[in-house]
């Protein structure tokens, strides 16, 4: 029962999101990533959203 309201509610959520899905963590982690690296040392104070495009819609 647990199993497929889990799998309703995330199906639920994809509809709600632009790109048609919602983030992976390994998506999440290659910003934190990026954002701990030297490749990101000259940003400061940037607001960095991963929304999927939900913020514009």
């Amino acid at each position: 029962m647990f199993e497929a309201d889990v799998g309703r509610t995330i199906a639920d959520l994809d509809k709600l999101v632009p790109y048609g899905r919602i983030g992976r963590p390994e998506e999440v982690a290659a910003l934190v990533a990026f954002l701990a690296s030297d490749e990101a040392a000259f940003m400061c104070g940037s607001l960095v959203e991963i929304t999927g495009a939900q913020a514009v819609a």
